[in-house]
């Protein structure tokens, strides 16, 4: 096992852990590419856990942070 599976896999029991205990609709994690992918990877990891993983582009900036939306 690699050292990203590894990293994967402690990233998602630490963003599951809040998830369950805060119980919210929605929640925002931000983390690099490198862990998006494969069968191992954070994606699948937490779809596995009963999670909607949703990805989030530019416009949608301005939806969830409109102070921030403005800033440069």
């Amino acid at each position: 096992m690699n050292l990203l599976v590894l990293r994967n896999r402690r990233m998602a029991e630490r963003m599951v852990a809040p998830l369950k205990e805060q119980g919210a609709d929605s929640h925002f994690f931000a983390i690099g590419t490198a862990h998006y992918p494969g069968e191992e990877g954070l994606i699948d990891l937490l779809e596995k856990e009963g999670y909607t993983i949703t990805r989030l582009r530019k416009a949608d900036a301005g939806k969830l942070m409109p102070a921030a939306a403005g800033a440069r």
